[in-house]
């Protein structure tokens, strides 16, 4: 049976049954807590596939992920996400794809994607996201 690619997921606790319940069968998830976490995850396991971040990682930190995650490996997928629907104004959410897009990231908003397909597609329309990003 072939290995189910790994994908580091740096969230909350809080985030990571979602992430087993949505990608868990096709992906193995690494939680990571902090950005130093994450980073030694992504030195010392190179078959890390994809980088999913939570927009409020480790204090906020997730633009600084993003960079160091780039610095060691410019292919690596970066996809950050809100999963958990935390307050964040609409021009907040739409600046921070564009930026994320600017720097070559993705950014998925699932309250955004459950206003507008419902809970159980929402968590399909994530699914399939993060699944064609997959580094292969």
């Amino acid at each position: 049976m072939a290995r189910k690619p790994r994908v580091l997921a740096a969230f909350t606790r809080h985030v990571v049954p979602y992430l087993e319940k949505t990608v868990g069968h096709y992906v193995d998830v690494v939680s990571v807590r902090t950005v130093e976490d994450a980073l030694e995850r992504l030195r010392e396991d190179p078959s890390i596939a994809l980088v999913l971040c939570g927009v409020y990682f480790n204090g906020s930190r997730m633009f600084e992920l993003m960079r160091h995650v780039k610095q060691i490996n410019p292919q690596l997928p970066f996809i950050a996400c809100r999963i958990l629907p935390l307050e964040l104004p609409r021009v907040s959410i739409e600046a921070l794809a564009i930026a994320l897009q600017s720097l070559g990231a993705c950014y998925v908003d699932v309250p955004q994607l459950e206003e507008k397909y419902g809970h159980e597609n929402s968590e399909a329309e994530f699914r399939s996201l993060v699944l064609s990003r997959i580094s292969r």
